[in-house]
C-alpha cells in the first residue's frame, strides 16, 4: 500500500500534456521517414526502368544501323540508274557481236548476283530487329501490333517481290539471249515499281521506329521525335503506319499554298541574308 502511495506521489508531478506532444512528433517523423523511404524506392525503380530502357534503346540503335547500311547497298541496286547498262553499252565494240553479247551477259548476271545477296543481307537485318523487339516487346506493349503489321505483312510481301523482280532480271537472257535487243522502257519501268514499293517499306519502318524512340526514351531524354504525319514536305495525300494500323493523311490545299509561300520566302530572305553579309 506505501509503494502504491509513492508512485503516485512520485508522478503527480508529470506533465501528460507533454508526453502526448513528444508522441505525435516521432508519429509524425516515423511518417516522414516512411514517405522519404517510399520516394526513394519509387526514385530508384524508375532509374533502373530508364536503365533498362536506355540499354534496349542502345543496342536496338546498332541493329538499325546495321539494317539501314543493307536498305542504302539494296536500294541503289534496285534504282534504275544502278543498271549495269551504261557498262555493258561500253564493251568493245570490236568483238564479234556474239562474244560482245556473252561479255554483256556476264556483267548482267553479276549484277543479279548482286542483288541476290542483298536481298539475303536486308532480310537477315530486318529480322535481328524483329527478334530483338520480340525479345523485348513488354517494354513497348502498345506498338505489339505496329509491330506485327510491319513485319508479318508488310515487310514479308515486300522480299517476296524483291525476289519476284530478281528472278524477272535473271531470267532476261532466257527470254532474249542479245541483251541490245532487250526492252529498257519495260525494265525501268520494273525498277520503279519495286523501288517505290521498297521506300514505301522504308518509310513505314521509319514510322515505327519513331513510335518506339518516344516511348522508350522521350520522356527520358525530353525530347520527341517528329512524326511523319508532321512533316511539310510531303505529297498532298500519303499514309503512315501508326499503333492504332494506318491512317490516310490529306493536306488542305490552303495549308499547302501557306507552306509553299513560307518556304519561298524562308529560302528568298535566306540568299538576302547571305549576300548582306558579304
Amino acid at each position: 500500500m506505501h509503494e502504491i502511495i509513492n508512485w503516485v506521489n512520485a508522478n503527480k508531478n508529470i506533465s501528460y500534456p507533454v508526453i502526448i506532444s513528444s508522441s505525435i512528433s516521432m508519429l509524425i517523423a516515423s511518417i516522414g521517414w516512411l514517405v522519404i523511404f517510399l520516394i526513394n524506392l519509387r526514385t530508384q525503380k524508375i532509374s533502373l526502368k530508364n536503365n533498362a530502357k536506355m540499354k534496349i534503346y542502345e543496342e536496338l540503335s546498332r541493329l538499325v544501323k546495321n539494317y539501314n547500311k543493307t536498305c542504302i547497298v539494296l536500294g541503289n541496286l534496285l534504282n534504275k540508274f544502278g543498271t549495269p547498262f551504261l557498262q555493258m553499252d561500253f564493251i568493245d565494240t570490236n568483238l564479234d557481236q556474239v562474244q560482245r553479247n556473252f561479255e554483256g551477259i556476264k556483267i548482267w548476271h553479276e549484277h543479279t548476283r548482286k542483288i541476290s545477296k542483298e536481298i539475303s543481307n536486308f532480310s537477315s537485318a530486318y529480322l535481328e530487329v524483329w527478334n530483338y523487339l520480340t525479345y523485348w516487346d513488354s517494354a513497348i506493349p502498345k506498338l505489339k501490333n505496329m509491330q506485327k503489321d510491319l513485319f508479318w505483312n508488310k515487310h514479308k510481301k515486300l522480299v517476296e517481290e524483291i525476289w519476284e523482280f530478281q528472278r524477272y532480271l535473271q531470267g532476261l537472257p532466257q527470254q532474249e539471249f542479245f541483251w541490245e535487243r532487250w526492252n529498257r522502257e519495260e525494265i525501268n519501268q520494273k525498277y520503279d515499281e519495286i523501288n517505290i514499293k521498297f521506300n514505301k517499306n522504308g518509310a513505314y519502318f521509319d514510322d515505327f521506329i519513331t513510335e518506339v524512340h518516344n516511348v522508350l526514351v522521350g520522356k527520358i531524354f525530353g525530347h520527341y521525335k517528329k512524326k511523319r504525319e508532321n512533316f511539310a514536305n510531303l505529297p498532298a495525300e500519303y499514309d503512315i503506319l501508326t499503333p492504332k494500323g494506318h491512317k490516310v493523311i490529306k493536306k488542305s490545299k490552303f495549308l499547302e499554298y501557306i507552306l509553299n509561300v513560307k518556304n519561298y520566302l524562308h529560302d528568298k530572305f535566306k540568299k538576302l541574308f547571305h549576300i548582306l553579309k558579304k
